[in-house]
């Protein structure tokens, strides 16, 4: 990004924060940019919510066949 400042005659222009008014993003690109973050966030939390369920899971079979066992 400091490139372009420190280098301008090799380096294009700030594309994306540069100070003057052309410098912004397309309103098209930052909702797909909004669409894709939003849905990583959907599948971390998915994915955190599976894992958690996992491990219950797995606890409840170990409580299953700690029980058994005392009883055998």
């Amino acid at each position: 990004y400091m490139a372009t400042r420190w280098w301008q005659e090799r380096h294009p222009g700030p594309l994306i924060g540069g100070g003057n008014e052309d410098s912004g993003v397309d309103p098209s690109i930052l909702l797909i940019w909004m669409f894709g973050w939003i849905s990583l966030q959907v599948l971390f939390i998915g994915q955190t919510m599976m894992t958690m369920r996992l491990l219950q899971t797995e606890q409840q079979l170990e409580n299953i066949l700690s029980n058994l066992e005392d009883s055998i």
